[in-house]
């Protein structure tokens, strides 16, 4: 691997750690769940989709040690070590092994069609789902004392969501699918 590639995946993996954090301000808080409508998903998706499992998991790692570090860019305009006890942050955890299971997925593939590349972006999505769900229910239930059911977490922080979230990722299998072999073409990923 030489200067300018290695130059150039450094980019992408920031270019995507950027994009996630532009994602959270695209937020809409609805009264009837614990956690907000994000386009995050869909720069997560694209980031395992493009980047693959390495680079895509590092870019979403580097976010999440970015808002760790205090700078706000996780949803809510918030960011910090306190986050960790956030009911949320399990989905923050969970866009690290979404990007890297898309991407794993993907770069498994000999021919990329649109049902394959949405089937390893759902992959990543349920997986990204059952971190949130679970640190959410966790949060509630260990360290806020609010006792809440399996049931009602998934009802927060799955049900809500899913119909939009699998509309972004079909939107980005779509993309990726006829995207990927020209970057690659143009060594570009």
């Amino acid at each position: 691997m030489n200067n300018n590639t290695k130059t150039r995946e450094m980019i992408l993996i920031a270019l995507f750690a950027a994009l996630t954090s532009v994602g959270a301000y695209m937020t809409i808080v609805l009264p009837f769940t614990a956690v907000p409508f994000t386009m995050q998903i869909l720069f997560v998706a694209f980031a395992g989709a493009l980047l693959g499992a390495k680079n895509g998991m590092i870019s979403q790692l580097i976010y999440m040690i970015i808002g760790l570090a205090g700078i706000p860019v996780f949803s809510g305009a918030t960011g910090g070590i306190q986050s960790i006890i956030k009911p949320t942050f399990g989905y923050v955890i969970g866009f690290a092994l979404f990007a890297f299971v898309t991407g794993y997925i993907i770069n498994k593939m000999n021919k990329l069609t649109i049902p394959k590349v949405f089937f390893a972006i759902m992959v990543g999505l349920m997986l990204e789902y059952a971190v949130g769900v679970t640190y959410m229910y966790f949060i509630f239930n260990l360290y806020m004392g609010k006792e809440i059911t399996y049931l009602t977490a998934i009802g927060w922080g799955f049900t809500p969501f899913i119909l939009f979230d699998t509309i972004k990722c079909f939107i980005v299998a779509i993309v990726a699918t006829y995207l990927i072999p020209v970057l690659k073409k143009q060594s570009l990923i």
